[in-house]
């Protein structure tokens, strides 16, 4: 069976947007028309086009944030769940937010809790988000708990924005200074080392590897040099979010003087 996605008008004149499984278009708006829709457009979902995206879409800290205190004003206001999941699903504007809006929706309709539901995105919904959420369903105090963690995730994200914003710097000084080494050593050094080779003698150490640094990334190998450094440093940040990743390189970090380890506490509180 494929996915097809619908538009139709309920008989209360809504216009509806979702997705079904069917067999083929005919199949799926007979099904519709029987729930007693009328189907305006009905087509089948790429679900290879969809694969290929899914690693680029992602649900933003402030999405999120503006997500949960809003659901929190409409459980507040007397809104049933399903009802505010389905409007805040069709406002949002983050595709990735919006797909999993609609299947927490699915999901509850079915019969879950939405603490369950939420437990099946754990990507975009923290598993500390999800029990929150589970002591508010118990305790029946549902609204208020989205409001405290609207109020927390608020929270992290200034925190994280601090973050960011005191590891600006010191990239930029960072990323500064490999530039001007590389510049050194692939237009200046070469024009000494021929100044130097003319006057004989032997080079102290120091300045022979500069010169053989220089020969590394003037030639053909300089590309697979600064290759081999990207893709290292992709393949490490990679790495780095990884639960085995976290674990060899948290403790290093928390060893590193000044209050860069204090930073890193913070952060990794988050995650």
């Amino acid at each position: 069976m494929a996915i097809f996605a619908y538009k139709a008008r309920s008989r209360q004149g809504e216009i509806l947007e979702d997705e079904i499984e069917g067999n083929d278009a005919m199949s799926v708006a007979t099904t519709l028309r029987e729930q007693g829709l009328l189907v305006i457009d009905v087509k089948e979902q790429s679900v290879g086009q969809k694969d290929i995206l899914e690693p680029f879409k992602k649900v933003k800290l402030n999405d999120l944030v503006v997500f949960t205190r809003q659901f929190a004003t409409m459980i507040n206001a007397g809104l049933p769940i399903v009802r505010a999941l389905y409007v805040l699903s069709e406002q949002t504007s983050n595709k990735k937010l919006k797909e999993t809006l609609d299947d927490v929706r699915k999901e509850v309709e079915a019969g879950l809790a939405l603490s369950e539901a939420l437990e099946k995105h754990p990507k975009v919904f923290s598993k500390l988000y999800t029990e929150m959420v589970r002591a508010g369903e118990i305790g029946g105090i549902l609204d208020d708990v989205f409001l405290r963690v609207a109020g927390q995730l608020e929270k992290d994200q200034e925190l994280r924005r601090q973050v960011k914003s005191a590891l600006t710097y010191p990239i930029v000084v960072l990323v500064l200074a490999i530039l001007a080494a590389s510049f050194m050593l692939i237009f200046i050094v070469p024009i000494f080392a021929q100044m130097f080779e003319d006057l004989g003698g032997t080079l102290p150490l120091p300045t022979r590897i500069a010169m053989g640094l220089s020969d590394v990334l003037t030639s053909i190998w300089g590309v697979f040099v600064y290759a081999g450094l990207i893709g290292g440093a992709i393949f490490f940040l990679r790495w780095r979010k990884t639960e085995n990743g976290r674990k060899a390189v948290d403790p290093v970090m928390l060893k590193i003087p000044a209050r860069i380890g204090d930073i890193v506490q913070k952060v990794r509180r988050l995650c």
